[in-house]
């Protein structure tokens, strides 16, 4: 009977100190969100290009490779202005198009352009 009481506190022990705890995502620690790019064509080559607010024309370019129909890139909450491209193998853009996003945290931003 003792060794039931026993195994009956160490139960009731364990299953109190088993707090459930939230987990924090990621995106709210790293405070960013997600600009998702979709193309129509995946037979060429496409450059994202984010431009950084504040930043003297610096940016981010993003080369995605032939067979990709989407890519996405993490950015701080802030507007952006965004041009994507379909490339040449020569790297010089055939179609171009530019967008200004407004990304937010842990939220997903989404453009989708035709080539």
């Amino acid at each position: 009977m003792k060794k039931g009481k026993i195994a009956s506190i160490v139960l009731i022990v364990l299953l109190g100190s088993c707090n459930k705890k939230e987990v924090t995502p990621d995106c709210e620690i790293k405070n960013y969100g997600v600009l998702k790019v979709s193309f129509a064509a995946a037979n060429i080559k496409h450059s994202i290009l984010v431009t950084f607010p504040g930043a003297g024309g610096r940016g981010r370019e993003k080369i995605v490779e032939i067979g990709k129909s989407s890519d996405t890139l993490h950015l701080f909450p802030g507007s952006y202005p965004v041009s994507i491209a379909s490339v040449n193998d020569r790297g010089l853009a055939i179609d171009d198009e530019s967008k200004t996003v407004a990304i937010k945290t842990c939220e997903n931003t989404e453009i989708n352009v035709n080539f």
